[in-house]
């Protein structure tokens, strides 16, 4: 960050919110959209709710990239209007020390310590354990709002530490009528 910018930040905070300038809309093209409502944002609703069906829930698993394409086609085998929601919980890994595995493999180092070979052997999942990471998940989530935005009526995304919640609404399908030429529908 450059040289005083906190300093900045902190005056600006404090200034009269009313003394600011505020720009005047001449045409209505570029004014502002109009903040919607609660009733107006379904994935909010529904993140509210609390109690969801676990029919539409999904969570990430290994391996990370069929877990995406199942996501994407779990949100598009949707109903129209209805929404795929997710809550995980992305913290980080640890292997069990006292495993079965892990217990034979210390009885087995103890061992080739003992007979002077310079080999060690590891349990290969200490350090082959695939880790899902929450910073990874979010920017695929936000790939996939960006990507299938026309598909999307409605999305929320809450990140508390390593945890996301995640709820995205399918677009309701609009009556399409088919008109013919030289026919009146």
């Amino acid at each position: 960050m450059p040289k005083g910018w906190q300093a900045l930040i902190m005056a600006h905070s404090a200034q009269n919110r009313a003394a600011l300038k505020k720009p005047s809309y001449q045409f209505p093209a570029f004014r502002p959209p109009a903040l919607l409502t609660k009733a107006q944002r379904p994935a909010l609703l529904f993140a509210e709710i609390g109690d969801w069906p676990l029919r539409t829930q999904f969570l990430f698993r290994h391996p990370i990239l069929q877990s995406y394409s199942l996501f994407m086609a779990r949100f598009y085998a949707l109903a129209p209007g209805e929404c795929l929601w997710l809550r995980q919980d992305f913290a980080i890994l640890q292997p069990q020390a006292k495993s079965r595995l892990g217990k034979w493999m210390q009885t087995f180092n103890h061992l080739l310590q003992k007979m002077s070979f310079s080999y060690r052997w590891v349990e290969i999942a200490t350090y082959e354990t695939e880790l899902l990471t929450a910073k990874e998940i979010r920017d695929f989530l936000f790939y996939f709002v960006l990507e299938h935005e026309a598909a999307i009526q409605d999305y929320f995304l809450e990140q508390v530490g390593e945890q996301i919640c995640f709820v995205v609404c399918k677009t309701p399908k609009e009556e399409k009528t088919l008109v013919r030429k030289g026919r009146k529908p």
